[in-house]
């Protein structure tokens, strides 16, 4: 009997120590999980700030398209005008028009 005790309480010494470590590698993944959920959340947040900047600037490359699409055609309205305006100076000095 008292050999049955000594072997429960060295199966009992094995099994704490046993536990001992499962609880020490616990702590470590979790320390490692945390490390990573932080690691994470900065790449989420970096991901989102490179994405409204990206929003920002293909906002701002479509108002600078609108601009230039706009000064073309002022461009081409400038033109005719000037056209316009030559021909009357040559049609009011006689010479031939051009056009």
């Amino acid at each position: 009997m008292a050999e049955r005790i000594q072997e429960l309480e060295a199966h009992s010494q094995a099994l704490e120590a046993s536990n001992h470590e499962l609880d020490a590698q616990n702590r470590q993944l979790l320390s490692q999980l945390d490390e990573a959920s932080r690691q994470r959340d900065s790449i989420a947040a970096s991901l989102k700030a490179e994405s409204d900047r990206v929003q920002r600037l293909e906002s701002l490359a479509a108002h600078h398209v609108s601009r230039a699409t706009g000064l073309e055609r002022d461009l081409g309205v400038a033109r005719s005008d000037l056209a316009k305006v030559v021909d009357a100076i040559t049609h009011a000095l006689g010479a031939p028009q051009h056009g």
